[in-house]
């Protein structure tokens, strides 16, 4: 799901993942709640006791006066006492269950959001390493039409090929190259995308996953 924050992640696409549920605010606010309801939930168990009532009488005899000792030998010093709601004692079971449900759905909650921000992460992630291969694969083509451009231009001042043959290799180039430019945009994008999540530059990031591809492989 999500690697707990303090615990090393195992590769760089959980490296992502762990930094996007720890970066978000959305994310945040889902561990707030979280630790809310286990506060709702302890406070509910307590909650009885605010409304238990002790109440203490003192008679005459407290205040030192030898008559008042006398005339109440036979009545207790001190009266106690105590109210309590009773429907509210009757109904804590019922509280804490409520509370207990909340808080049970507070974490349901909560790991619902680390699944959908893992499979977003990945997913994003995936577009980026597809928009990555088809960049260089756009890079290369521009550079083989590059080559055929210059190589067509030459012939052309020469008068070995024709103005239409020319022509062909010219608008290749050109082709190839706003490709290629395009593709340059989407791998920005994608990076845009992925930096919206993870809450970090890419460029700070992205060298881990060469020392965490190195390390797995040493492991294999």
């Amino acid at each position: 799901m999500v690697i707990p924050e303090g615990q090393p992640p195992r590769n760089f696409e959980d490296c992502i993942v762990q930094l996007a549920w720890m970066n978000s605010p959305g994310n945040t606010i889902m561990k707030h709640r979280s630790n809310i309801a286990a506060k709702e939930l302890e406070k509910t168990k307590r909650e009885w006791l605010e409304d238990i009532m002790l109440t203490v009488n003192l008679n005459e005899s407290h205040f030192g006066s030898s008559d008042s000792i006398r005339n109440n030998l036979f009545f207790p010093r001190y009266n106690l006492g105590a109210t309590f709601n009773l429907g509210k004692i009757l109904n804590r079971k019922h509280a804490i269950g409520i509370s207990e449900e909340e808080q049970i759905i507070a974490g349901l909650e909560a790991n619902q959001q680390k699944l959908e921000v893992r499979a977003e992460v990945l997913r994003r992630y995936e577009h980026y390493l597809l928009m990555e291969e088809l960049e260089k694969i756009k890079t290369k083509a521009e550079q083989e039409a590059e080559e055929m451009y210059l190589l067509a231009t030459e012939k052309f001042k020469t008068d070995k090929i024709d103005f239409q043959d020319y022509n062909t290799a010219t608008e290749r180039y050109h082709n190839s190259r706003a490709e290629r430019l395009k593709s340059v945009s989407e791998v920005k994008q994608a990076i845009f995308g992925l930096e919206e999540l993870i809450g970090v530059p890419w460029d700070k990031v992205l060298p881990k996953r060469e020392i965490m591809d190195k390390r797995n492989k040493l492991r294999e």
